[in-house]
């Protein structure tokens, strides 16, 4: 017993310890606020109505619904931010492994990650769906605009979007779970605090009207809670990049409306 308390409270102090400076973590939060302001600003600004972007007239070809540009930005910003959150890790002499926890060192361990992504994905959803149902039982006013409409379309888009959907599963839970959280959580001396607050960014640097928001931090907190109880990333990742290709591209595919 006392060795299995042993073990509990060895995880935890390391999950509080800080994987880089708290200025890089600041120069951060500053970029991803100048993002989430940019975003915002084109959804909501007075050109946003003018442009027809966000509501392309039916029949257009891929080409002209402009979707691709925005998964081009979307890798940008993925990477890009991955770029940043690894220089600082490297400062302090750490690396991506130590974010994202030891590699698989063989079948058993995939099979495994597997075994636990497949069932959290299905509490995932449910949790959206439900997120969603409650908002609008209690909210029926309108959320402004909304983003490109799916399913991606044809071979080009489908290829480019599963690129950015395995890319936001693998840097996103890097940058917010593994490099977030743990920031937070060494700030704050309470890891439950680091898990909430990165849930918080996470939903903000998603704007898509207020109640995505509340519904991608509430997700943001579970993907959290999966990593805190896990202690490594890799069934996240799996979930993560899994969700965005069902959402975007699947669902459709099989005609599903959840």
């Amino acid at each position: 017993m006392h060795d299995l308390k042993d073990q509990g409270s060895i995880a935890e102090s390391r999950n509080l310890e800080p994987v880089a400076s708290y200025g890089h973590t600041f120069g951060l939060l500053v970029i991803l606020c100048a993002v989430f302001a940019i975003s915002f600003a084109l959804q909501y600004g007075p050109s946003a109505s003018h442009t027809g972007v966000t509501q392309p007239a039916p029949g257009l070809q891929p080409i002209h619904r402009r979707i691709i540009p925005g998964f081009i930005e979307s890798l940008i910003f993925d990477w890009g931010i991955l770029c940043y959150v690894w220089a600082g890790v490297r400062s302090r002499g750490g690396s991506l492994l130590k974010l994202s926890g030891r590699h698989w060192a063989s079948v058993g361990d995939v099979l495994k990650d597997l075994a636990i992504a497949a069932p959290f994905w299905v509490i995932w959803k449910a949790t959206a769906i439900a997120a969603f149902a409650v908002l609008a039982r209690f909210f029926t006013a309108p959320t402004g605009p909304h983003d490109e409409p799916f399913p991606v379309r044809g071979l080009f888009e489908i290829t480019v979007w599963i690129a950015v959907s395995l890319s936001a599963g693998f840097c996103e839970e890097l940058i917010f779970r593994g490099y977030l959280q743990r920031q937070f959580s060494a700030l704050t001396g309470r890891l439950w605090l680091g898990i909430l607050l990165q849930g918080i960014v996470f939903g903000l640097i998603h704007p898509r009207g207020w109640k995505a928001v509340v519904v991608i931090s509430i997700l943001g907190v579970l993907y959290g809670g999966l990593v805190a109880w896990r202690e490594n990333l890799r069934p996240g990742i799996l979930s993560h990049g899994w969700s965005d290709l069902w959402e975007g591209w699947l669902k459709f595919t099989f005609h599903l409306n959840f």
